[in-house]
This record gives structure tokens, C-alpha cells and sequence, in this order.
């Protein structure tokens, strides 16, 4: 929660911390608990490298302790790391067994994050229509589960697969859903959400010669 925020030292502080104290009292679960978080920050912070290094010790860990729901995370984990160093086809292999592993375990958390997740590696892959697939479940289990975590994120998510399509209403949905997703990140203080999805949108109205849009945008999020 730190991290999204915008206390990126905070949070990497604690997490470091919570490794290291889970350790000291020899506690399994707390141990791949710590390390499965640590995955995931440094995911949030694409930071593929690291992340994969953690979603690994996890991995082992988790596996050795017979901890499915962190097995799959894990899993997960490291697939969105291959993705991100260009192994993507085999990323989303892997992040697809993660998924579908983390769902046969009955958790409902973090699953909007997760296909929000996928969506973008699809998007990579160029299979815009599985991009598209997978963020409409995305919002789906949003509104369902009422996990509002990574609401801005799956827009922001879903506004940049609008603008890669070449339809005429592609700039106008691509706008509405960044002004939705900057909406709700500056009601839940998300400041990182708030300047992914800004500079999306500066993106956006600069490459339809709107720049003068992108100053007042960005500027009060940097000071």
C-alpha cells in the first residue's frame, strides 16, 4: 500500500524489514508470505529482475511447505517477469498457471489485479482481443468482490488498449476511461495510479496535437 501511495522508500523499507523478522522467528508461513510480497512490489515497481528473484525463493519455498495459494502467486510472479525481459509468449504460459492454480485454491483477492496483469502482457504479444478479454473479467470481479485496490490500474489498463486500436471512437473511450481512472485514484490517494495514468492520458492528447492539455496534468502530481 506504501508503494501506491507514492512512499516507494516506505515501502521497500517494510518489506525488507517483514523478510527479515519472518526469518528471525523461523515461521514458514510468515517467511513465503514476505517473500511473495517483495515479488510483488518490485512487480509494481517493473522491476522484472528482482521480482523474478523473489517470485523464485518463493516459489521453492512455498513448494517445499505444500503452500498452494503461494505457489500460485509465485508462479504467477515469475511469468510476469519473463514477459517483461521479452520471453512473452512464455510468460503468459506461466502466469496462465499461476492464474488458473491461485483460482482452484477458492481466493477471490487480487484477482482483478492479476487479469489486469495478464491483459497487459497479451497486449504485448500483439492479441489485442485476449487484452481485451481479460480486462472485461478484470472489471467484472472488481464490481462483484468489491475490490477497489487496482479499479484505476484495470482502467488505465483498459484506456491504452483503446488507444492501440484504429476505430473512430478509439481516442474518445481511450480518454474516458484515463479521466475515470484518474478520478478514482485521486479519491484513494493513489499516487502512483494517479501518475500512470497521467501520463498515459498526456500521451494520448499529445498524439492528437493537444499538448497544451499535458502541462497542467502532470505538474501537480510531481510537486
Amino acid at each position: 500500500m506504501s508503494y501506491i501511495l507514492g512512499d516507494s522508500k516506505r515501502a521497500l523499507d517494510m518489506s525488507g524489514r517483514a523478510e527479515e523478522l519472518a526469518h528471525r522467528c523461523s515461521h514458514p508461513l510468515s517467511v513465503v508470505l514476505a517473500l511473495t510480497l517483495r515479488a510483488h512490489l518490485h512487480q509494481l515497481r517493473r522491476e522484472a529482475e528482482t521480482a523474478q528473484a523473489f517470485a523464485e525463493k518463493a516459489l521453492k519455498f512455498a513448494e517445499k511447505q505444500g503452500f498452494l495459494h503461494f505457489t500460485a502467486l509465485a508462479t504467477f510472479a515469475s511469468g510476469w517477469a519473463l514477459a517483461e525481459k521479452g520471453l512473452i509468449l512464455d510468460g503468459i504460459t506461466r502466469m496462465n498457471d499461476g492464474l488458473k492454480a491461485y483460482q482452484k485454491t477458492g481466493a477471490g483477492l487480487r484477482l482483478p489485479w492479476l487479469h489486469t496483469e495478464l491483459a497487459q502482457a497479451y497486449a504485448k504479444a500483439g492479441k489485442p482481443e485476449e487484452a481485451l478479454s481479460r480486462i472485461s473479467e478484470a472489471q467484472r470481479l472488481t464490481k462483484k468482490a468489491g475490490e477497489r485496490l487496482y479499479e484505476s490500474e484495470t482502467l488505465r489498463v483498459r484506456g491504452m488498449l483503446h488507444s492501440m486500436r484504429h476505430t473512430e471512437d478509439a481516442f474518445a473511450k481511450a480518454e474516458s476511461c484515463y479521466l475515470q481512472a484518474l478520478n478514482i485514484a485521486k479519491r484513494q490517494e493513489a499516487k502512483i495510479w494517479e501518475l500512470r495514468t497521467a501520463i498515459e492520458l498526456a500521451k494520448l492528447w499529445c498524439s492528437h496535437g493537444q499538448q497544451q492539455k499535458s502541462r497542467p496534468l502532470l505538474a501537480p502530481i510531481y510537486e
